[in-house]
């Protein structure tokens, strides 16, 4: 249980910027056993449940979680900025291929006013591979080049 407990410190690394920014653990999650991912899995769930965290959604998003589902339509629903919904939506549509999410990530896209959140959000418009969402990178890019 020590290995996994040390496995998931090193997957979830503490929310600040020294400790995730550039971070990727898709290589950690690519050498983890069934039965690690299943544990991981569970563990992560539960994490989230108690607490709003883009790097557990995209995680879960990674590893084609079907049993956060549920909590991921929850988090949808529930009142938090534009961004975490678009990156909540871009998770479900990963795992679920559930088209109503490109409009709710178009819709919250369009309210972002920040650009800075657009840019972030940008990456996530790009994810889903839609005539909808590459018109409006087109739209952002040829408004760009004005």
């Amino acid at each position: 249980m020590s290995d996994l407990n040390e496995i998931m410190r090193e997957l979830i690394p503490q929310n600040d910027y020294h400790h995730r920014n550039g971070f990727s653990n898709h290589k950690i999650v690519d050498k983890l056993s069934l039965e690690e991912k299943s544990y991981i899995e569970d563990e992560l769930i539960r994490m989230l449940d108690n607490a709003y965290d883009s790097l557990i959604i995209e995680t879960l998003a990674y590893m084609k979680s079907i049993k956060a589902l549920p909590l991921l339509y929850r988090l949808l629903d529930d009142d938090f900025n534009a961004l975490s919904i678009i990156i909540t939506a871009t998770s479900i549509f990963q795992i679920k291929n559930d088209l109503k999410m490109i409009d709710i990530v178009i819709c919250n896209f369009n309210c972002l006013d920040d650009i800075y959140q657009q840019i972030s959000a940008f990456y996530y418009l790009n994810q889903f591979k839609n005539e909808k969402t590459n018109d409006i990178i087109s739209r952002l890019i040829d408004s760009s080049n004005e």
